[in-house]
């Protein structure tokens, strides 16, 4: 990998696709997502991948089916594993981009310990500590234009 990218130099993101798979349901993996493309729950396998891209390129780094029901995993128990792998061989990415359904106090907790940045959208009501003052719905946090820790 080390010859087709720049191993400090571009982003990881984090997603997931449900591939709909509306005949599928002999296939052993088959089970009802969210899918975007459709805006509704569908049939199908959800595959989450992490890329490696410079804007221009994309690399997959690591990718893993989501399937709870069989391995006992969340999303929020993959992704951590999927940034380890794209730790080892030496990735030091500007920035970690995911959805929110990824977002758990482990993950914003671990990147800063590698010295990784990381931009996540939140939900509205998802409660924060801005300045370590008290929980506070994160709708309700009046933010500044530049960077600011919240736990």
């Amino acid at each position: 990998m080390e010859n087709l990218v720049q191993l400090d130099s571009a982003y990881l993101v984090a997603d997931d696709s449900a591939l709909d798979k509306p005949d599928g349901s002999h296939i052993e993996l088959v089970r009802h997502h969210w899918s975007a493309k459709h805006r509704a729950v569908v049939e199908g396998i959800n595959l989450i991948t992490l890329w490696w891209t410079d804007g221009d390129i994309s690399i997959p780094v690591d990718w893993c089916l989501f399937d709870q029901e069989s391995d006992g995993l969340s999303r929020n128990d993959q992704l951590p594993q999927m940034l380890e792998t794209a730790r080892e061989p030496g990735l030091k990415p500007d920035c970690v981009l995911w959805d929110w359904w990824y977002s758990s106090p482990g993950d914003f907790k671990m990147l800063p310990t590698w010295g990784w940045s990381f931009f996540v959208g939140l939900k509205s009501n998802r409660q924060v500590k801005p300045n370590g003052r008290g929980n506070r719905a994160i709708r309700d946090v009046e933010f500044q234009p530049q960077a600011q820790r919240s736990h």
